[in-house]
């Protein structure tokens, strides 16, 4: 499995290894149906696409506690989602990129 960048840094500099990134062909959609009062069937309207949800699993390396605080400490403010929406790029995929924020605990 690759590594990654997000916001324009790549995740060796902060001592991250991507493990897993299991990413879905596409997202889920809201379907539009409308029915109409007084006649048979419905009229499917073509779909919206919804969010897509990437779970990635990381690996940080560190040597004892108190490097990993310290790496903890680095990684928080790089992916600290009050930054808004990023792009995030795969390294075996460097021509695509998803705009992503953290969310989740």
């Amino acid at each position: 499995m690759g590594d990654f960048s997000f916001a324009g840094e790549h995740s060796t500099i902060y001592h991250v290894k991507l493990l897993k990134s299991p990413v879905s062909v596409l997202p889920g959609t809201r379907d539009k149906v409308i029915t109409m009062p007084g006649r048979h069937g419905a009229l499917r309207m073509l779909p919206d696409l919804g969010e897509r949800t990437l779970q990635l699993e990381c690996w940080l390396e560190a040597v004892g506690m108190a490097q990993l605080h310290e790496r903890l400490e680095r990684v928080r403010a790089w992916l600290n989602p009050l930054r808004g929406a990023q792009q995030l790029i795969f390294d075996d995929t460097p021509d695509r990129y998803y705009l992503a924020a953290y969310a989740g605990g």
